[in-house]
């Protein structure tokens, strides 16, 4: 079987001038003169995957009619004429399914593989056979007739359905003319064949019983065919296309040997043909499909990655502005072929462009066109060989500023690395600047380098590149268009944008921000080479205050470059590395850039990787940076020019804290973000020795840093001085504080009275912890917030709260001015909560007059929301009911809808991720009709239709108050009707915000 598949494949192989014939145009369709005939089919273009995929439905169909693969083989052998003339009429429309269809009759007993049979109006599904979109696969059964019937004879078990397709994509090439298209694709889905046929033939019962296995040895056999072809060839290229399909879509080749597995009688019988309890035809499936479907999988995949429109010939960095248009025209993107023409766009700045270009400078304004056409582009720069434009460079002379090493003498000389990263050697001086001293390790010094570098402004390059590739600024207007000033304006603009394309990305954003104060190069992808451009970027501009390079892993030989052109800017306030995998050595580049600076008020070097070795230098450089100048140069003693480090989620110890309290003692008023850091016990306990004397902020974050209840006690027996009032925001979450914890927090509620947050989710508390916290916060008049989420609170806890709210409440009725309502926020999140135990916290809510009720992730359910109903005609304090992630029906929100009508507190509505579907959204609807002060509500993630939203749509368009819905997550918003109703909407209704 396998040898047959292979002799019939290679009798149909195309010849050696595939190269030529790949490399050529659909030029002869364009040469043709305007027949009516040819306007005609030029009207509906070739889908090759719509046709693939009805011809597959319809292979199976056969099958299923015919009772069975095993007989299909007999009669392909035996009688194939008249298995021809079935496939005839399933394809025309002509079988029996689809005249029961015409007569009105029920469709129990047809095939479940028929591609319309689950269409609510099998009516209308008869139309796709006098469609134009598959007229060429009508005609293919009578002009490829001997084509099929030579497949089916000499065609392996396994290989026969496949085989049909093969003979179709042959047909294809030749009704096309032979099109890039059809020639890709069918050379392509052929090697895949060829590839795999060795592992598939006569291996059904493998296919079915060992799936995992099987795929590993396709892939092997793919893998040992492009090993063994020839380097840069077009057949190397073919098998690394299958190669990568095995690879990425792995599942999907499992899945379909999975699923393609016969189903038996208890008495192994086969079940072709008969009814289940339903009375309907049982869907059967079986091993000899999975050729068929690994074929259209691959073909599928091939067109989604762009690998079937990539041209063979030339490589794409070459391309002219011809062969740009035919390959869009090969893309399908019939609609802006005429304007990349007009552009004058060749293959190097093709590849160039990046999304924003797509949308502004090719002008493809449609986002499902615009995504194609970039899947294309990676495609091609990951198959091509791909090299940037080519940048000029010019001299540039800096101030480097260098440290005698240890061992070396004055008047000796060192070896260093110029900014390029090129060996140079230095000649160190016999003495100090003001020659008062001898130079000794350790020491510094500066020199003059005179190195070559990029030129910043790219301009000019781009220009005179652009004016050789795309012939200067003739033909700036267009063919028809009148030659007037405007014209000639526009199309001088179009081609300054194609010139502009031949950038890096990286040059490209530095010089468009040349006269801004915030440059912004987050998730570029920089590496340190795109550094390197950002040094000469800093080291000659006056403008730039920000630098966001967050997300980028130019790693510390990146950091060090920019740190260089730190050290001489007098420009730059903020710079964010935030993931950019400096290390130690980058963070030590940067802890000098501190020391030095007498511009940089903030730095941001979270999620690095850092440890104390560069932790300490960073705060010993923090106590000895630059104080502050007033108006006239004059240095104001005890101030310092740097105000906020964050150094959260490294690998910082107890150490590095000791240096942060060091620090502290000098610069009192710095800010520092140090959570998510393994700190410990000991982090904590030398950081509250110098807390009461020294800190001087409102808010104290110590989240995720590692500590237990026994490093907590030193930090609040600080809290609970009675004298000290600074500290207003305590935020302890992440932490595994416990029962023993909480006594201690117990403490600072009860003896300070400054404090208005307090932060514990996620501190194991319990509901022992609860209680205890609660019992002290009965004498506390000053705390309004609290956060007891992520702490395996039951009903139990829940009463804690609850009990305490309602005294409190009770209290502040009796005596307004002397008891407050001060406590107006208690989230409950992420907690064991159920039913019973929100009922008591429903009811405790409006007695103590609580902004918020916040019972996210709890089991709170639609009995939950009858409890909370009873309580709303009364309430008229609260503004946030978050109750998501409940598993909430539409039952439970038509209970609040009743009562939230005509309250006129609320303004924040979450039920996001619950299973509310289409009934829960009319109920919304009807909140927002009558209810006025709603501003947000969050319902995505329930399961919402279009035909729920489109009620909640039409409500949201009469609100004469803003609001801001959120609906992602929901079915409806992948409908194509749905995104057209929103945005009529949204523009009769200005004040509305829909996300989606």
């Amino acid at each position: 079987g396998g040898k047959q598949v292979s002799q019939t494949l290679k009798a149909t192989k195309m010849d050696d001038g595939f190269k030529v014939n790949i490399a050529k145009t659909g030029k002869n369709l364009l040469n043709k003169g305007p027949q009516k005939k040819e306007v005609a089919e030029e009207q509906v273009p070739l889908d090759v995957m719509g046709n693939m995929l009805f011809l597959q439905g319809k292979l199976k169909e056969l099958t299923d009619n015919i009772l069975g693969p095993e007989k299909l083989r007999l009669m392909s052998r035996g009688d194939p004429d008249q298995l021809l003339i079935q496939l005839k009429a399933f394809l025309e429309g002509r079988d029996d399914t689809s005249n029961k269809i015409r007569r009105g009759l029920a469709l129990s007993d047809a095939s479940r593989h028929r591609p319309d049979i689950e269409h609510p109006m099998p009516m209308k599904a008869l139309e796709v056979f006098e469609s134009s979109r598959f007229a060429v696969l009508r005609k293919f059964p009578y002009t490829s007739q001997d084509a099929i019937l030579q497949g089916w004879q000499k065609s392996s078990h396994e290989y026969l359905l496949a085989s049909t397709l093969l003979a179709f994509l042959k047909f294809l090439q030749v009704e096309s003319n032979s099109s890039r298209e059809t020639i890709s694709a069918r050379a392509m889905t052929e090697c895949m064949v060829m590839t795999c046929c060795a592992v598939l033939d006569h291996r059904h019962e493998i296919m079915a019983k060992e799936p995992e296995m099987t795929h590993a040895n396709m892939l092997a056999s793919a893998t040992k065919s492009w090993s063994r072809q020839p380097e840069g060839s077009e057949a190397q290229y073919r098998q690394l296309v299958i190669k990568e399909w095995l690879e990425q879509r792995a599942e999907d080749v499992i899945c379909i040997m999975e699923d393609n597995v016969e189903e038996r009688s208890p008495a192994d019988a086969p079940l072709w043909g008969t009814l289940d309890y339903k009375y309907e035809r049982l869907k059967v499936n079986s091993p000899f499909f999975n050729f068929m479907d690994f074929v259209v999988n691959f073909l599928d995949f091939a067109y989604d990655k762009g690998y079937v429109f990539k041209p063979s010939s030339n490589p794409p960095a070459t391309w002219s502005s011809a062969e740009v248009v035919e390959w869009f025209s090969n893309l399908r993107l019939y609609d802006y072929v005429e304007k990349i023409r007009a552009s004058g766009i060749t293959g190097t700045a093709l590849l160039e462009c990046t999304r924003v270009d797509l949308e502004c400078g090719l002008e493809i304004t449609d986002e499902t066109a615009r995504e194609k056409v970039w899947r294309g582009l990676e495609t091609l720069r990951l198959t091509g060989n791909y090299e940037q434009a080519p940048r000029l460079e010019r001299e540039t002379r800096a101030l480097i500023t260098l440290k005698v090493p240890n061992g070396a003498v004055a008047g000796g000389k060192m070896m260093i690395q110029d900014p390029m990263g090129k060996n140079m050697t230095v000649d160190i001086p016999e003495r100090t600047v003001d020659r008062t001293l001898k130079m000794r390790a350790g020491m510094e010094f500066r020199i003059k380098h005179t190195y070559k570098k990029f030129v910043l402004n790219k301009w000019q390059a781009s220009k005179n590149q652009a004016v050789v590739e795309i012939g200067g600024f003739k033909g700036c207007v267009s063919a028809g268009k009148e030659r007037t000033a405007r014209n000639l304006w526009k199309g001088a603009i179009s081609k300054v944008k194609m010139m502009n394309m031949l950038e890096s990305k990286v040059n490209r954003v530095l010089r468009m921000s040349q006269t801004s104060d915030t440059v912004r190069l987050t998730a570029l992808d920089l590496s340190w080479k795109d550094a390197v451009s950002v040094h000469d970027f800093l080291l000659v501009n006056g403008v730039c205050r920000k630098l966001e390079l967050s997300f980028n892993p130019f790693g510390p030989r990146g950091a060090t470059a920019i740190a260089n052109a730190l050290k001489d800017n007098r420009i730059v306030a903020e710079v964010r590395m935030a993931s950019c995998q400096i290390g130690d050595d980058g963070a030590l580049e940067l802890a000098e850039v501190v020391r030095l600076s007498e511009t940089l008020q903030e730095l941001d070097v979270g999620d690095n990787a850092l440890t104390d070795r560069s932790g300490v230098s960073l705060f010993a450089a923090l106590a000895r940076s630059p104080p502050v100048r007033d108006g006239l140069g004059v240095k104001i003693e005890g101030t310092h020019v740097i105000q906020r480090v964050m150094l959260y989620k490294n690998d910082f110890s107890h150490q590095t804290m000791q240096a942060w309290g060091k620090c502290m003692k000098r610069h009192g008023t710095l800010m520092v973000d140090m959570t998510d850091n393994p700190v410990g016990d000991h982090g904590i306990e030398s950081i509250s020795k110098v807390l009461r004397k020294y800190w001087s902020h409102e808010r104290l974050d110590m989240r995720g840093m590692g500590y237990s209840a026994a490093g907590l006690r030193p930090l609040t027996l600080v809290l609970a001085s009675g004298s000290w009032r600074t500290i207003t925001s305590l935020y302890l979450s992440g932490n595994a504080l416990g029962v023993m914890g909480a006594t201690h927090l117990a403490l600072v509620i009860e003896k300070n009275l400054s404090l208005m947050e307090l932060d514990v989710s996620g501190c194991q508390l319990g509901d022992e912890g609860v209680r205890q916290m609660f019992k002290a916060l009965e004498q506390n008049e000053r705390l309004e917030y609290i956060d007891l989420g992520d702490n395996d609170i039951s009903d139990q806890g829940v009463e804690y709260v609850a009990d305490l709210l309602q005294a409190k409440g009770q209290r502040a009725l009796s005596r307004p001015h002397l008891y407050p309502f001060s406590l107006r926020r208690v989230v409950l999140s992420t907690n064991n909560i159920t039913s019973d135990g929100f009922g008591v916290f429903s009811a405790a809510v409006t007695i103590a007059h609580l902004r918020t009720i916040e019972v996210a992730c709890c089991h709170i359910r639609d009995d939950g929301c009858r409890v909370l109903a009873q309580y709303l005609d009364k309430n008229r304090t609260l503004k946030v009911i978050d109750l998501s992630s409940n598993l909430l029906t539409a039952d439970g929100i038509w209970v609040i809808a009743e009562k939230l009508r005509s309250n006129e507190s609320l303004e924040t509505l979450r039920v996001n991720d619950n299973r509310l579907a289409c009934s829960g959204a009319r109920a919304i609807a009807s909140i927002l009709k009558f209810n006025l002060s709603i501003r947000e509500v969050n319902a995505s993630g329930n399961g919402i239709l279009t035909k729920g939203a489109a009620v909640l749509l039409k409500v949201l368009a009469q609100r004469l108050t803003p609001i801001e819905v959120h609906l992602h997550g929901n079915p409806c918003t992948r409908d194509p009707a749905y995104a057209e109703v929103e945005k009529k909407l949204e523009k009769k209704n200005p004040i509305m915000t829909i996300h989606r």
